[in-house]
């Protein structure tokens, strides 16, 4: 189904689970109300009360309507639609049925909270089973019952299940649907046992297959564990106590509410074990802790205005909650969820979240119970929890990378918030470590390095960079060997070290440029030229340590540059990847003493790359060429990746429906004509266009952005193109300065930017030179004309050469044995992809292609995990279960699965897998060497 479809269904399925104002206001419970007020008057033969009440109902009716489409992502179909959606969801029989029979004498807008209670059973049941002692996704139909009468989406085979949940977990968090279903069969606690984050999706078939080993090679450290974990942090009032009294914090207008929450959280399962179902105790909430109503119903509101105001609320309710429960030492618990330490104790051997026993325990009393001020306080939690997590998790709605950066940014901010380096990675560890049958496991972390390593090139100033990452690298390395001491077996670790690709107002500002180029105060900016040398500088000192620290090169294994892909392009980075594998700082032997004075000799593996590219794009060629850019101008090997690259296999004929005009930059489109241009004139592949065409479009194209053409030829054009992708310009600006210099007269007061001097904007008659124009790629004027926006028309002539030049690179990408890292959740929220099911991954190995020596080697990974609610072992269930809905028998298909599997192994820059006690031995050598490099 399509995911924009899809996403607004269940938007409107899960509102009374997400909303926080329906504690203030809810348009359903309007709705039903006013339909009794007719029904009273009608029942005392009231005409004109009935006539009155009747247009109160249709006015609440339509009022429903709109609330759902104002609750919708994107253009709601129809307010009939939504309206049709809300009575299958929320049906008005099944309310009153209950005002009639089960719940007499209850509040008729009580009886709303009763039916979004009920659908969370419902949904539970419609959703969950459980397979081998864990609970997966039941894929089948249920059939009609006394409970519920059939599933909750109904019997259309539209709706696939897995489909469904891949939408379902990043709206709702899945733990309020798997304690349900524990609820529903029981109640029992030991249902979950060792119970993740998620649920599983792989059937026996898929799990026996699964169990060989699989790998992890896309994932992003700050934003891997799980949302229990960040849940669990946020919920921990030791973590609340220090970082309000730190002066440091900055607080939110919803660390307000969010404080009250875990105070309520705590206070709500002491009531649940204590004093639920005891006489006198139906108001304890509204008694005892009224500040919970006031908070939890306003949860936008902050009463915090003061630190001083914030440390003495903390203390106020530390001694409220103290008459209760007196032996919370909340210091001693902050690396323990508290209900674990006060209450849930007997049950901490389960080794799952404390938050699945807090939420059975409250589904199980309510179900039982008719304590509706528990059911709408309850009710509220759950949607302020979900409300936190919409800022975390990212949904099918707004497509690009920078929109997933506003996710990114969040959920590592909450994660690292109040918590320290290592207990971060404790909570990371563990949840990747509960991923079963992972072997080999990839990191990509960050290398953010202080500015004073933009320009440096002196000897001691690479050493302390080298000694920089060597501290980030060695400490979680060592904190790895201590995590695994003990168990049986670990996945073996390795480090993908990324530049974060950004872009900058120093680039465009005017105040520095490539005249700059010797002025120290150029490199205290983020202009491209200090950001090209800066990621040099870390190349080679990644190279430097890998060759110096032994066995450093097998857990230090890769590089890769990620982000926002249109803020920086493959150019940028190339003279850094180039570095990392120069032959001056690569060696094939490590000679090193061992732990007796032996002489040892260790051959030193080749560091792995990888780079983000083809994922987000303006226009699909723009993706093309930065794949081709990243394979020639990176020296990519047999063994190198390609991390996402939807633009190979794309739907362009979908692409196409969704973009027939593209806004795009005039430089980005220039260069697209020059890289197409390169392609037809150098013959690599039959095109349906001419050079001649082609040529036309450059040059009009360029009169735009260049306005002298004096000299300017495209072959001119796409040498200077190809210059940029070099790794020092520092001579050839130096040259091109005198030369100005010769031109202004010496006049100091004039040293602008290259365009101001008359061979450019001015109109000025003088050839351009091919320096000159490299030249301006580093010119902030320039850049803004680069950066003009225009619009592009597609055409079906597009269409064909899209398509001819997916297959020319799909054809190099297969010719060079490079990998293309997928990640299938990922890339349905980011990416141009209908659904799931329609993946690319499809497109770059399909089944029809088994045997014809066409298919791309591909992987599935998880690539951010707390985003997109994920792990590695999902991803390929979502393939698993794509592939079987479209048809394909299940012995096909688990061959499809089992190659993906083990290429995801065969591709991973970790070369083998290594035992606990191997990687405990190597670790511990390199934490010696690293200690005995930082003396000097």
């Amino acid at each position: 189904m399509n995911k924009f479809r899809l996403n607004q269904i269940l938007e409107i399925l899960t509102f009374p689970y997400t909303d926080t104002r329906l504690m203030q206001e809810d348009a359903l419970a309007e709705q039903e109300d006013a339909w009794c007020a007719y029904i009273d008057h009608t029942e005392r033969f009231s005409v004109k009360g009935r006539g009155e009440a009747s247009v109160r109902y249709e006015k609440a009716r339509k009022n429903f309507g709109k609330y759902l489409c104002r609750l919708c992502s994107g253009r709601a179909r129809s307010l009939d639609d939504v309206l049709m959606a809300g009575e299958k969801f929320f049906s008005h029989n099944r309310i009153v049925e209950d005002m009639s029979h089960r719940w007499k004498g209850a509040g008729r807008k009580e009886m709303v909270a009763k039916c979004y209670m009920d659908n969370i059973f419902w949904i539970a049941n419609s959703l969950l089973t459980s397979r081998d002692g864990v609970i997966a996704i039941r894929t089948w139909k249920n059939k009609s019952g006394r409970e519920f009468p059939e599933d909750i989406l109904g019997t259309s085979g539209a709706f696939d299940k897995v489909e469904i949940w891949n939408t379902l977990i990043r709206i709702v968090t899945p733990d309020l649907f798997i304690a349900a279903f524990v609820v529903l069969n029981g109640n029992r606690m030991e249902m979950f046992y060792r119970q993740g984050a998620n649920i599983s999706l792989a059937d026996k078939l898929l799990m026996a297959n699964l169990k060989k080993g699989m790998a992890e090679t896309h994932m992003h450290i700050n934003v891997s564990s799980d949302y229990l974990m960040l849940w669990e942090k946020t919920m921990n009032l030791a973590i609340w106590k220090e970082y309000i009294a730190n002066p440091k914090s900055k607080f939110e207008g919803y660390d307000y509410v969010l404080f009250h929450v875990s105070v309520y959280r705590c206070m709500a399962a002491y009531f649940l074990e204590y004093k639920a179902g005891k006489s006198g105790q139906e108001n304890f909430f509204t008694e005892k802790f009224p500040e919970f109503q006031q908070s939890m119903r306003e949860p936008d509101v902050s009463r915090w205005e003061t630190r001083g105001e914030k440390i003495l609320y903390f203390e106020k309710m530390e001694k409220k909650w103290q008459a209760y429960i007196d032996d919370i030492d909340v210091l001693e618990m902050k690396n323990r969820d508290i209900l674990y330490s006060i209450l849930y104790e007997r049950y901490e051997e389960l080794d799952t979240s404390a938050e699945y026993i807090f939420l059975a325990k409250s589904l199980g009393y309510i179900r039982q119970s008719q304590d509706m001020a528990y059911t709408r306080l309850f009710l509220q939690y759950i949607r302020i929890k979900n409300t936190f997590f919409s800022r975390i998790f990212q949904r099918n709605t707004v497509q690009g990378l920078n929109w997933f950066q506003n996710y990114f940014s969040k959920a590592s901010e909450f994660f690292r918030r109040g918590m320290t380096k290592e207990r971060r990675w404790d909570y990371i560890l563990k949840t990747q470590m509960n991923i079963r049958s992972l072997k080999k496991l990839e990191l990509r972390m960050s290398v953010d390095t202080e500015r004073r390593f933009y320009g440096a090139d002196d000897r001691q100033v690479q050493l302390e960079l080298q000694k920089e990452i060597l501290k980030e690298v060695g400490s979680f390395l060592v904190h790895y060997r201590n995590y695994i001491h003990g168990r049986a077996e670990a996945p073996t670790i390795g480090i993908v070290l990324h530049f974060n690709k950004r872009t900058s107002l120093d680039n465009t500002t005017g105040y520095f440029c490539w005249r700059c180029v010797d002025e120290a105060q150029l490199y205290n900016t983020r202009h491209k030229i200090a950001l090209r040398r800066k990621y040099v500088n870390i190349a080679r000192a990644i190279a430097v340590i890998r060759n110096e620290i032994p066995y450093l090169d097998e857990y230090l294994v890769g590089l890769d540059a990620a982000s926002d892909e249109n803020a920086a392009e493959p150019w940028l980075f190339s003279p850094a990847y180039n570095e990392v594998r120069n032959r001056r700082y690569s060696e094939m032997v490590k000679v090193y003493t061992g732990t007796e004075g032996d002489k040892r000799y260790k051959r030193i593996n080749n560091i792995g790359l990888t780079y983000h590219v083809g994922e987000d794009f303006r226009h699909i060629l723009s993706g093309l060429r930065h794949i081709d850019e990243v394979i020639e101008k990176y020296n990519y090997r047999s063994c190198d990746r390609i991390g996402h690259g939807i633009a190979l296999g794309a739907d362009v004929d979908y692409w196409m429906e969704n973009s027939r005009n593209v806004l795009i930059s005039l430089g980005e489109y220039l260069e697209n004509l020059l890289w197409v241009w390169g392609v037809v004139i150098e013959n690599k592949c039959e095109l349906p266009v001419s050079a001649y065409a082609l040529e036309g479009k450059i040059l009009e194209t360029a009169m735009k952005i260049y306005g002298n053409m004096a000299g300017i030829t495209v072959h001119m054009l796409y040498q200077a193109y190809q210059e940029k992708f070099k790794q020092n310009f520092t001579e050839m600006f130096r040259k091109q300065d005198r030369e100005m210099k010769e031109q202004e007269g010496g006049k100091e007061d004039e040293k602008r930017p290259l365009c101001r001097y008359g061979t450019g904007s001015n109109g000025g008659e003088k050839p351009w030179s091919l320096s000159e124009i490299v030249c301006t790629y580093f010119c902030p004027v320039y850049e803004n004309k680069y950066n003009q926006v225009i619009w592009l028309e597609t055409t079906e002539e597009d269409v064909k050469l899209l398509k001819a030049l997916q297959m020319y690179m799909m054809e190099k990408i297969r010719q060079k044995g490079i990998y293309i890292e997928t990640n299938p959740t990922s890339n349905l929220a980011i990416g141009e992809i209908e659904s799931l099911y329609n993946h690319y991954i499809l497109n770059l190995n399909s089944l029809e292609k088994k045997n014809s020596g066409q298919n791309l080697m591909v992987t599935i990974n998880s690539d951010d995990p707390m985003v997109f609610n994920t792990n590695v072992e999902n991803e390929l269930a979502y393939m698993y279960h794509g592939l079987i809905n479209a048809g394909y028998d299940s012995g096909t298909t688990l061959e499809w699965i089992d190659q993906v599997r083990q290429y995801g192994l065969e591709s991973s820059f970790i070369a083998k897998i290594k035992s606990v006690k191997e990687m405990e031995e190597e670790i511990t050598i390199i934490e010696k060497e690293i200690e005995n490099f930082r003396k000097r």
